[in-house]
């Protein structure tokens, strides 16, 4: 037996443990690759993107540059910089469409974006503050206070929330009473689709490469059930491959 225990232990602590940590360490470093690569990746489809959906998201950035909510938010005097708090930033597409002296905060839980959100705000030619950039999950905005901003935008990223009621409800905590909720999305395709069967079929792999996006995900119906005092949005189709059905809205706190 101490024979056999020697060699036992050999094995353990020569063979099974070294290689245990070289795996550990691989899969580490690889995985660590795998966040920057998509990054990369995910910046660059987001231009296309963007231009692609440049006349939906003009429509829905003008209500931050005219009077007209018919409420206090909408009737600030043009002195006062609005505070906007983006979810899910990516590269900052969007502060293209943000009014001038906005003071930006960027939620998003891949820290490799900040880089791209720090080159978007300087072509945005010093036109915003960027107040800072908070690494974390829509559903739990720690370290955000009730009743911060007054306005809450949130494009291409409720696909991706692991828990929408849970991130509507933290975007109504952190809002100011009568802040306004931008949000446009690519939802489900309508059920019994080809499209839709092959979205439920392929969901699993398809929310590994992209980084938890849901194609499937019905968006509007957890918009519907939020605690929002007004909830508008509209429909509108645009094809992307197997995304089809996209909704551009706002709702009020």
């Amino acid at each position: 037996m101490g024979i056999l225990d020697a060699q036992l232990q050999y094995i353990i602590f020569s063979i099974i443990l070294p290689a245990a940590m070289i795996f550990i360490i691989i899969r580490w470093y690889f995985d660590l690759k795998f966040v920057k690569i998509r990054t990369w990746v995910e910046a660059k489809w987001l231009i296309v993107t963007h231009k692609r959906l440049k006349n939906e998201k003009k429509l829905l950035f003008g209500h931050l540059n005219r009077m007209g909510f018919g409420d206090k938010l909408s009737r600030r005097q043009k002195s006062i910089p609005l505070h906007i708090l983006e979810i899910g930033v990516g590269a900052g597409r969007n502060f293209d469409f943000y009014p001038e002296r906005a003071i930006v905060t960027c939620l998003d839980p891949n820290s490799y974006q900040e880089s791209y959100i720090k080159q978007s705000i300087k072509d945005a030619k010093k036109r915003l503050k960027f107040n800072k950039f908070v690494k974390g999950f829509a559903e739990d905005m720690k370290g955000i206070e009730d009743n911060t901003f007054d306005i809450v935008i949130c494009t291409l990223s409720l696909c991706t929330v692991r828990n929408p009621d849970a991130a509507l409800q933290e975007v109504r905590r952190v809002l100011k009473p009568g802040g306004k909720f931008l949000f446009l999305e690519h939802v489900a395709s309508p059920k019994r689709t080809l499209t839709r069967w092959i979205q439920d079929r392929i969901q699993k792999v398809w929310g590994y490469v992209t980084g938890g996006c849901h194609l499937n995900c019905e968006t509007c119906t957890y918009l519907d059930r939020a605690d929002f005092s007004e909830v508008s949005y509209q429909h509108f189709n645009l094809e992307f491959g197997l995304v089809r059905s996209w909704i551009y809205g706002i709702a009020t706190k």
